[in-house]
């Protein structure tokens, strides 16, 4: 555990499977939050238009290729995000319970929403370098980037590999059941 993580989404594992076996993985990875992600959820709790514009209907993660995710970074930030070779954006519903939604609960003081497993199928030519996952609202880049992590090492993708992972969302880092 972290206290001094500022929260918001924290990837619980990650990896990347090749041919049924995993070629790498990792554990508890922490995001920045960017300076529009902090605004995004203030604008939620404070100023929600009511016109069900917040929260939208999903959220969608992606993959880059930045060098260092910086707290001032906007969706005109990212870069080499792997368009082509059948790679798209993840969707992740902003509904509890569902399919690719959230579970939210509280144990011991601590409340969190954990994600489903989310799974990148690479195809054709495959995809990378990328070195980070981001969370935005948008699935253009007219979204608001909302979260980065950085997966510390780049990952590069042949056709049929695949990267699993499952996140947390909590303001509070919070130990594991």
């Amino acid at each position: 555990m972290r206290k001094d993580w500022n929260g918001i989404m924290k990837v619980l594992e990650i990896e990347q499977v090749r041919n049924g076996k995993v070629l790498w993985s990792k554990k508890n990875l922490y995001n920045i939050l960017h300076a529009g992600g902090e605004s995004y959820f203030l604008e939620a709790l404070f100023r929600n238009p009511g016109d069900g514009s917040i929260p939208p209907e999903f959220y969608y993660l992606g993959l880059d290729h930045r060098s260092n995710p910086e707290i001032n970074d906007t969706m005109e930030d990212i870069i080499d995000e792997p368009v082509s070779n059948g790679y798209f954006r993840q969707v992740i519903s902003s509904k509890p319970d569902e399919l690719t939604g959230w579970t939210i609960n509280s144990t011991n003081g601590y409340s969190k929403a954990t994600g489903s497993i989310i799974t990148f199928n690479a195809t054709n030519d495959g995809w990378g370098p990328v070195r980070n996952l981001f969370l935005t609202t948008e699935s253009n880049n007219n979204g608001v980037l909302i979260s980065s992590v950085s997966l510390s090492d780049e990952a590069h993708l042949e056709n049929g590999d695949v990267i699993n992972l499952r996140m947390v969302m909590t303001l509070r880092d919070c130990p594991l059941e």
